[in-house]
């Protein structure tokens, strides 16, 4: 998109918006794509993942119906990854790379209409899968790249003293929060004025998967689509709005996807493994 903003002597956002007016024009109300969060997330991290050290489970809610898609890419530059998200979308929901980092949009962020810099939080992401070998480049790009003023997103990766996994909030400046006792949620329920929904989503993970035990890639997986695929309000972990569940685990570079389908059902978990070579698929 750069690309062709350059070629055409236009502003990044005015390219962006033309890419993407079908889909705003179809859907209507713009507020409803600025609804927080976007599903649920939860991390088990160190001696709660038994030997994977850190798994990653992730819901998304979207307010459209939509097909998802599972992308297994490999770039010319850069580092191979997979992703999940929608085939009409140009930015990353959530995916891994070759060196385990991961990423995940877990709230839109809002453009700073005052500068017009950066760029949306979901190209963003995807620059960091095709970059970012660790935690803080990562971190790094986010900084220098993100134009939104609001938003908030995870970030997985190896540093110095070891794997670090925390949620981002964006703004004037980035606050990050890591985790408590093992284990990260998508939203502290508690501190971050979530409304009743989104409480209730968190608080059963929370009771699902707390205690001082280790959490497998399985019962994660379980957890993320237990719920109500008829509940329209978000009460559930699965809910109507639920698009895809996806377990991912950075040391092994694999994303576990389940794609909602018929009456908004969850679909079997299937595994994608990161590919070295180039291929997109």
């Amino acid at each position: 998109l750069e690309g062709m903003a350059d070629g055409a002597s236009m502003p990044f956002d005015a390219v962006w918006l033309t890419q993407n007016a079908h889909v705003l024009r179809r859907h209507g109300d713009e507020s409803k794509w600025f609804q927080a969060p976007l599903g649920t997330m939860v991390a088990v991290l160190g001696d709660r993942a038994g030997a994977d050290g850190t798994i990653i489970g992730f819901n998304l809610d979207w307010p459209t119906e939509e097909e998802p898609v599972v992308s297994t890419v490999k770039p010319e530059k850069g580092l191979g990854y997979v992703e999940v998200g929608f085939g009409w979308h140009l930015g990353t929901h959530v995916g891994v790379n070759e060196a385990g980092v991961t990423v995940a949009l877990l709230e839109l962020g809002i453009p700073d209409e005052t500068t017009g810099a950066g760029l949306p939080v979901s190209l963003v992401l995807g620059e960091i899968l095709r970059e970012a070998r660790d935690f803080d480049g990562a971190v790094a790009l986010l900084r220098e790249r993100s134009g939104a003023r609001s938003g908030r997103v995870l970030i997985s990766g190896a540093t110095a003293e070891g794997w670090k996994t925390a949620v981002i909030a964006l703004g004037s400046d980035l606050t990050v929060r890591t985790e408590s006792d093992g284990m990260l949620l998508g939203v502290d329920a508690s501190r971050e004025g979530a409304n009743d929904a989104t409480r209730e989503r968190y608080h059963f993970v929370t009771d699902l998967l707390g205690g001082e035990r280790i959490v497998d890639t399985d019962e994660m997986a379980r957890s993320l689509v237990t719920g109500d695929p008829e509940d329209s309000e978000r009460y559930h972990v699965w809910n109507r709005d639920t698009r895809f569940s996806v377990v991912i685990v950075p040391g092994r570079q694999s994303i576990q996807a389940s794609l909602a389908g018929e009456g908004h059902l969850a679909g079997a978990f299937e595994t994608y493994m990161v590919k070295r070579g180039s291929t997109h698929e």
